[in-house]
């Protein structure tokens, strides 16, 4: 979120340190890449971070193809979909970065996740309206956060 905020931010004409963006950048990059280091597959909310920081222009997009086929081909995986197993915040924050990075992307994948992710965020939705995350510290507000937003990524 860090991340996203500085980058928005600074489309918004905010004065953002370019070292600060290239800090961020550079995070996400050297994580994803020492996570899929020490495991089969990254855990998906670096991929989900890598995927919105790799997909945000056009020429990111281009630049970035290769890595953002790759994470696109992970989520018709259940399992990292499904995170660590249970969902808690990390998951809902990873599905808003990968609702805005196919939203980006476009085609089938977009339209399909969205759909798939839709009713899977309605179905984890609390009784009295919120969402919680069931094996983290990440606050109701927080994870309702989340998920309304991905919910309105159009």
């Amino acid at each position: 979120m860090a991340s996203r905020s500085l980058y928005e931010a600074a489309q918004k004409g905010v004065k953002v340190e370019v070292r600060a963006m290239d800090a961020a950048v550079n995070y996400t990059k050297e994580a994803a890449k020492s996570s899929a280091a020490r495991q089969r597959q990254a855990c998906p909310c670096t991929k989900a971070q890598a995927l919105e920081q790799l997909s945000r222009t056009a020429k990111d997009r281009v630049d970035n193809a290769p890595q953002i086929a790759a994470i696109r081909a992970q989520l018709t995986d259940e399992k990292f979909v499904n995170g660590f197993g249970s969902v808690g915040g990390e998951e809902f924050f990873s599905y808003l970065n990968v609702s805005d990075g196919l939203r980006r992307t476009g085609g089938e994948e977009w339209n399909k996740w969205r759909n798939d992710i839709t009713a899977r965020i309605l179905k984890l939705q609390n009784q009295d309206g919120t969402w919680s995350g069931s094996h983290c510290i990440t606050g109701r507000v927080a994870v309702t956060s989340a998920a309304i937003l991905n919910l309105t990524v159009k």
